[in-house]
């Protein structure tokens, strides 16, 4: 006997789930920083090819020298350039809270219990939309944006995201842990 869930079920749940990513009372807006970009110093020319600065003022440039290093990018002949962006995530402190999980990801298993969870150091589980998913498998760092000044700590992920909602890969899960 096969058993069919009907379809307005599965509307239902993600009407709850996106709610449950909108709403301030369930999710936090998150500041994600990628790994940064190199641009190319505008106070100083580079090397025949590029490369590291010549250390020669390129005429224009927003901070002049002359015999000595470029100040403005230190004579590497670029500059790093932060990458950042937001997105709304679904975080859960509490372990206790996590949703039940037998993904694999890795060598590390998920399983939903006081003391079942084997990630080391890991502090919190994220969920958010799998338009997301790239967004935290590229990302650096995550901070949480909070008014609390001594909430705003940043985290890094313990193991990769994974697939979650109804076998509809509509959300992903995954677990971050503190730098």
């Amino acid at each position: 006997m096969t058993f069919s869930i009907p379809q307005e079920i599965f509307d239902k749940y993600f009407e709850v789930c996106d709610y449950l990513l909108e709403d301030n009372n369930f999710s936090r807006v998150c500041k994600i920083y990628y790994p940064p970009i190199k641009e190319a110093c505008v106070n100083c020319t580079t090397n025949f090819g590029g490369g590291a600065s010549s250390n020669v003022y390129q005429h224009g440039g927003p901070a002049p020298f002359s015999n000595t290093t470029c100040g403005y990018c230190g004579g590497n002949g670029y500059r790093e350039k932060e990458v950042t962006d937001t997105l709304r995530l679904r975080i859960y402190w509490n372990k206790k809270d996590w949703i039940k999980t037998n993904s694999t990801s890795g060598s590390q298993k998920f399983a939903l219990g006081e003391d079942s969870i084997v990630i080391g150091g890991s502090i919190a589980q994220i969920i958010g939309s799998v338009d997301d998913i790239v967004k935290i498998s590229r990302m650096r760092e995550m901070q949480v944006i909070s008014e609390q000044k001594e909430l705003n700590h940043r985290y890094i992920l313990a193991a990769e995201p994974f697939f979650h909602g109804f076998g509809k890969h509509r959300y992903f899960v995954a677990f971050i842990k503190r730098c």
